[in-house]
């Protein structure tokens, strides 16, 4: 009887444990559907040194920025003028594409646009 009762509590440990696996599977695959997403609703990166982007933030300043040169890693460096996050504003930041993305802040992207 003893040996029944053990039975069945490891196989509704085992169903259990089956269960949490196909649940961790499934929240996996949602998460990577969700990136895959994100990433596609983020702007991508201009090519071509000299390339002129535009956006205006929330409180309606017009920034530019523009792809000064490209890095050994392929990665381009951004050189943002108006910036007024630095003293007396009229400075040039340099950033990656990501870096300047987050100065432009997701709820501005949908005001980017390229020149050039």
């Amino acid at each position: 009887m003893a040996k029944s009762l053990a039975n069945q509590e490891s196989k509704r440990i085992n169903e259990a444990l089956a269960k949490a696996e196909d649940q961790r599977r499934q929240a996996e695959e949602t998460v990577a559907q969700l990136a895959a997403v994100a990433a596609s609703l983020t702007p991508q990166e201009p090519k071509g040194v000299g390339t002129v982007v535009r956006w205006t933030k929330w409180s309606g300043y017009t920034h530019a920025s523009i792809l000064g040169k490209v890095n050994v890693v392929g990665d381009g460096v951004w050189f943002t003028t108006q910036d007024p996050t630095r003293t007396g504003g009229n400075k040039i930041l340099p950033s990656t594409w990501d870096d300047l993305l987050s100065q432009i802040g997701e709820r501005n992207w949908s005001s980017l646009e390229v020149l050039s």
